[in-house]
């Protein structure tokens, strides 16, 4: 069987994504799927280190979309996106220029490669376009892997109805197509079927998982003089009024033990603008608190969660369907997860692989009695860490995909 594997990022790209199509590439073959890939990343062809790695003999890059990078230098996507007009000019998304570039090449190697099926990853949800249009002209079956909501997607914020409704148009006709449907979690599955009116159990569920390389080699111990709370990865503007209650409840624990820097640290290891971050802080009076771990990958991520005391993840009501990555990295650093919000996809996880974590609203007050509760607890040397490694284990990134091919093999021939 062979497949035409379309997913704008790769590797050496750093997203979530390349990072999901990655493993994808690497087990597919080894389940007698060959690859043929269509990625915007025009460095992994220059590279045979990753190309040997993904076991990859085609790989095809036509040049992705220039928006975003010109778009930030020139400071005129900013204005745009503050506007909110970016969503009225660039449909699906701000990859649009890649799908004509990407629709020549993919004909191409239809007409060359004897090809099965499409599989396609999304977002960008331009991916999904090229994938659909190449799938229903050659009238082949096409393989939708969605690892982020859509037209329901809150970090979108789509403006006006009609928008929404041009994107749901498009979702709606895409997903009807595809002959397998893919998602990464429960909650994600749920939004897709209420945005396309196709049935949750007709979704496919395939988390992200873990790399199975960054499991520790050995336990790190944890910071044994200051009690530390961190948080790994991105921080959004929808996460803004969640970070300032848990601002707020921080620095009333601080103050009612009478913390200073010197036994209490607050951390953060991503790509966020720091300005950003200081600036909510800074209404908490927690900057001097504020330790920067820069950006972190891999392993060295692990033993950062490692040495942490709580490792807090922000869970706003319209975010209680996300899964996100970060998760699979706290699990394997042996933490214990502060969840801040509701009850959702991550608790619900928590679960199933019975992870030490503690739950609290996302209210100040509550807040601070919780982390009261969880520094008396690091006090006493009575905080829990760690899950069921077992449990956990079947959250490694090439089982999932291993799980994938044969989904894929058992659908498509059915």
């Amino acid at each position: 069987m062979k497949i035409l594997f379309i997913s704008y990022f790769f590797p050496p790209d750093k997203s979530v994504g390349g990072y999901r199509a990655s493993s994808i590439a690497q087990i597919f073959p080894q389940e007698d799927i060959e690859i043929v890939l269509l990625t915007a990343n025009q460095e992994l062809s220059k590279r045979d280190d990753l190309k040997e790695q993904h076991k990859l003999t085609h790989i095809y890059s036509p040049k992705g979309s220039q928006i975003r990078r010109i778009g930030y230098k020139t400071k005129i996507l900013v204005g745009l996106e503050i506007l909110k007009l970016d969503k009225f000019l660039f449909f699906p998304d701000l990859y649009f220029p890649w799908i004509k570039r990407a629709l020549k090449v993919g004909k191409e190697i239809v007409n060359q490669h004897d090809i099965d099926a499409i599989m396609v990853t999304s977002p960008p949800y331009s991916s999904a376009v090229v994938g659909y249009r190449l799938a229903k002209k050659f009238n082949l079956p096409l393989i939708f892997d969605q690892r982020d909501p859509w037209a329901l997607n809150p970090s979108l914020e789509l403006p006006k109805f009609i928008v929404k409704q041009r994107h749901r148009k498009l979702e709606r006709k895409i997903t009807n197509y595809a002959k397998i449907n893919v998602t990464v979690g429960n909650g994600y599955a749920q939004l897709h079927s209420e945005s396309t009116g196709i049935k949750k159990k007709n979704f496919h569920v395939i988390p992200n998982g873990f790399f199975e390389s960054n499991i520790p080699d050995e336990d790190v111990e944890k910071i044994s003089k200051k009690f530390t709370v961190s948080f790994f990865g991105n921080y959004f503007k929808i996460h803004k009024p969640f970070f300032e209650e848990f601002a707020k409840g921080l620095k009333e624990m601080i103050e009612k033990n009478n913390l200073t820097p010197e036994n209490f640290a607050v951390r953060y290891a991503g790509i966020t603008s720091r300005k950003a971050i200081l600036r909510d802080l800074a209404k908490g009076d927690l900057v001097p608190f504020f330790e920067d771990l820069g950006y972190l990958e891999g392993k060295k991520i692990i033993e950062e969660v490692q040495r942490s005391h709580l490792n807090f993840v922000l869970v706003p009501d319209s975010l209680e369907y996300l899964l996100a990555t970060k998760i699979f990295d706290y699990a394997l650093g042996n933490s214990h997860f502060l969840i801040i919000g509701g009850e959702g996809e991550i608790s619900y996880w928590c679960k199933k692989i019975e992870q030490n974590y503690t739950l609290v609203e996302g209210k100040a007050e509550s807040i601070a009695v919780v982390l009261n509760e969880l520094y008396q607890k690091w006090r006493r040397y009575n905080l829990e860490y760690g899950c069921n490694t077992q449990k956990l284990a079947e959250y490694g990134r090439f089982k999932l995909a291993k799980k994938y091919a044969n989904l894929v093999k058992t659908e498509l021939e059915k």
